[in-house]
């Protein structure tokens, strides 16, 4: 009877343990054990030992893996006598991944770190280039390789090099290592808008991070199924290992069964065309300008962006040409679809005229204020359309110079651009 009863216990433990690792595997919330080599090259350790805290740092920062660092994995190697090199056989990294109980190996190389003196700026230069492999420590092969260049210009020759190496991990890097982690977990709860799932600061959530909302669907061309997005969530609050986001759109029902997957970066390049029409008064004479011109930058879709605006235009003979920066912020009225905005820009306004026999130029400052609408017609494509109404205030171009010698000129008309208009454009982003 005895020996029943504890049979039953080991079986329920068994049971038991079977049963928690696979909701927490379903659950997405175990971090991969992964394994960092230091970095190698043919240079001084100081360069080898930088390069190496970067990348620890980044992924320490990216918070999907559990990390066994350069100095432990050095120790380990040196207690199996396993020497590696640049290229790893497959044989060395399965060896590699069970004696130190690891699923991913990093292994970095410093492939090029020259510097030179740069008699026109006075300044040394340097270049580097690093390689980092991942390697799967069951199959023994490498799934990613990933190459970046860094370069410098510093008057101290050591700090130079230092910068260059640096400059090899940037933002391009980190993308790149993002797009090889996303985190994709189930959803835990639907509350309203909001949506509880799992995965916390254990792996690295980040409030303000954006994940799709995917729903499974069939694929015809396989046998199988594939995921469509049909909206986005927006992380609002981290827990340990659970986190809460809010629905920023949903084209259909968010139900429990549905994915969260993690987007890379929340910001894409923003390309817009747009037409003004501004009022202008030249010499006492008023008139309108229509006024073309591009915005290009960064965009948080639903959210808000910045951008550089170039726009240009004729009116009265004389020609006016604007360069300057804008920011515009996002409210939701129906969200995913239409938002009204706010926003401000300011920057230098020049312009061109003909006058005395010569061509004549003059150059000021400008503010506006913008406020109006923008509609996203499909949520998850870049592409929207603005309508907005401008205040402009500009300093008055009076002060008109000889282009080609630079003397102030008698001639030239008193042109302001001042006052308010509207402004219509359409975007793409990437």
């Amino acid at each position: 009877m005895l020996k029943r009863s504890k049979a039953a216990l080991i079986f329920l433990g068994l049971i038991s343990f079977i049963l928690i690792f696979c909701l927490l595997t379903e659950n997405g919330v175990l971090a991969q054990k992964a394994g960092v080599l230091s970095f190698e090259g043919r240079l001084h350790s100081r360069y080898l030992d930088l390069a190496g805290n970067k990348l620890v740092g980044i992924l320490l920062d990216l918070g999907r893996l559990d990390l066994v660092k350069p100095r432990e994995m050095d120790r380990i190697l040196q207690q199996y006598r396993i020497r590696y090199y640049r290229d790893l056989e497959a044989e060395e990294v399965r060896m590699i991944g069970e004696r130190a109980g690891i699923g991913l190996l990093f292994a970095g190389f410093i492939d090029n770190l020259e510097v030179y003196w740069d008699s026109n700026q006075r300044r040394y230069k340097a270049e580097a280039e690093i390689t980092v492999r991942i390697y799967d420590t069951v199959s023994g092969r490498a799934t990613r390789i990933i190459t970046q260049r860094g370069s410098a210009a510093h008057g101290d020759r050591e700090d130079a090099q230092f910068q260059a190496l640096e400059n090899c991990f940037s933002s391009i890097f980190v993308r790149q290592l993002r797009e090889e982690f996303l985190l994709t977990s189930t959803i835990k709860e639907i509350e309203n808008d909001e949506i509880y799932f799992f995965g916390g600061r254990d792996l690295g959530v980040k409030i303000g991070s954006r994940y799709q909302i995917l729903q499974r669907v069939e694929d015809k061309t396989t046998v199988g199924y594939g995921y469509k997005q049909i909206g986005l969530l927006e992380v609002i609050s981290v827990g340990d290992d659970s986190s809460r986001g809010r629905i920023l759109y949903a084209k259909e029902p968010v139900q429990e069964v549905n994915l969260l997957e993690e987007m890379v970066s929340k910001s894409r390049v923003k390309f817009n065309l747009g037409y003004s029409n501004m009022p202008f008064r030249m010499d006492g004479t008023s008139g309108r300008l229509n006024l073309p011109g591009i915005r290009v930058g960064n965009e948080v879709p639903f959210s808000h962006s910045s951008q550089v605006l170039l726009g240009f235009a004729g009116g009265g003979g004389a020609f006016i040409f604007d360069i300057g920066g804008v920011h515009v912020r996002e409210f939701p009225l129906s969200p995913g679809s239409l938002y009204g905005t706010l926003g401000g820009g300011a920057g230098f306004s020049m312009g061109m005229v003909e006058g005395c026999g010569e061509i004549l130029g003059s150059a000021g400052i400008f503010g506006e204020l913008l406020a109006g609408v923008k509609y996203y017609p499909r949520q998850e494509h870049g592409i929207s359309f603005s309508l907005e109404g401008v205040g402009r205030l500009a300093t008055p171009l009076s002060r008109w110079q000889e282009l080609d010698e630079g003397n102030v000129s008698p001639c030239g008309p008193d042109l302001r651009t001042s006052g308010f208009g509207i402004r219509i454009s359409a975007g793409i982003g990437f």
